[in-house]
């Protein structure tokens, strides 16, 4: 089936229009990001190649990421109100061309827009944050944060494991303590070292001052060791957790680091779980606002183009509001992970289903 004229000349305004309205709200972002991070580049010398390939180069797809769906709804509002100040739209009405077909084209390019804002979050933006974090953490954070104290953590459903501190920065632990508990027995192994070590090359701990209890039928066997380096079932991913170590992982990974919480019934499920139904849900609301979009600019009316990027404005940034509150509901266990991850698309899609019956 050969593309419609009509099909090809919105996609072209859909698309242009985009482009146009991302590349000049990057350039202002940009502009006040360098105003108040110069001092932070200057004041520790950070490389101006560092700054543009490291940093800018991996935040511009971060930021359009972030704020896509706005995006692409104020690209609609804006050429679609200019069409219909043209009286392109009458145009289309007058020779049999209904709401429905117009909405056509509009539809496709938001469905592929989704498509590829899936595939940027989940699988190009992860190692792309990955390096623009770590040159925050080098350049711009005043003071990381290097120490973790008082780490529990249960690793399966019979071992746990107790830091008193862990060092961040150089993989070094004071006071490690790892238990194996038979819920009938009790305690059955405990291993206790004063010091650990985690190298990156062997990918073995290396332990100071261990003392391992093994307990079978009332008998305890003690064994001391000075030194001992042994593979223990903990990576340092796991004791200095971070939200910002999500947004470093792939669809993929994801889903095996929550599976693994799951098994360590960490704290923190809520929140992985939100995150995975937020990445579905996001790039989804690229279609609503779109919808959403057509039927506010699809008439010509008195205030034109302002008055719609007022309404426009004021609805895309009450969805991101109403986004940012549903899925702080959901972190917090009030929502389920679906409900909070989704509740902002099914209120758009009932504003969306009303409007389009409203035109047709």
């Amino acid at each position: 089936m050969k593309i419609k004229k009509l099909d090809l000349y919105i996609a072209k305004k859909f698309i242009s229009s985009f482009i146009l309205i991302i590349t000049l709200l990057i350039f202002i972002i940009i502009a006040f990001d360098i105003s108040e991070k110069i001092d932070k580049f200057i004041a520790k010398n950070a490389p101006v190649s560092l700054i543009i390939t490291e940093y800018y180069f991996n935040f511009i797809p971060y930021f359009i990421n972030l704020f896509s769906s706005l995006f692409i709804f104020i690209s609609v509002i804006y050429f679609t109100s200019k069409l219909a100040s043209r009286s392109e739209i009458i145009a289309m009405y007058s020779v049999g061309i209904d709401f429905k077909r117009i909405l056509r084209p509009y539809l496709v390019v938001s469905f592929c827009l989704a498509i590829f804002s899936f595939v940027l979050q989940n699988f190009i933006l992860p190692p792309a944050n990955q390096r623009r974090i770590n040159f925050e953490n080098v350049y711009i954070k005043r003071n990381p944060q290097t120490k973790e104290s008082y780490i529990h953590m249960q690793l399966d459903k019979n071992n746990f494991v107790y830091m008193h501190t862990w060092d961040v920065k150089d993989y070094e632990g004071r006071f490690l303590s790892m238990d194996k508990i038979d819920y009938q027995k009790g305690v059955t192994n405990k291993m206790i070292a004063s010091f650990s070590h985690y190298d990156t090359i062997s990918k073995k701990w290396q332990l100071t001052d261990v003392i391992i209890r093994n307990i079978k039928d009332s008998i305890e066997q003690l064994t001391r060791y000075k030194n001992l380096d042994t593979i223990l079932p903990i990576t340092p991913s796991d004791l200095n957790y971070e939200t910002t170590l999500l947004e470093t992982m792939n669809f993929t990974e994801l889903n095996k680091y929550i599976r693994k919480q799951k098994e360590r019934g960490a704290e923190n499920i809520n929140e992985l779980l939100v995150e995975r139904q937020n990445r579905y849900a996001s790039p989804f609301s690229a279609i609503i606002l779109t919808i959403i979009a057509v039927t506010l600019s699809i008439n010509k009316k008195q205030g034109g183009l302002g008055l719609n990027l007022a309404i426009g404005l004021s609805l895309s940034f009450g969805y991101i509001l109403f986004q940012q509150i549903s899925v702080s509901y959901g972190v917090a266990g009030i929502l389920s992970p679906f409900i909070a991850a989704w509740l902002p698309n099914f209120i758009f899609i009932i504003i969306a289903i009303y409007l389009i019956y409203r035109e047709i």
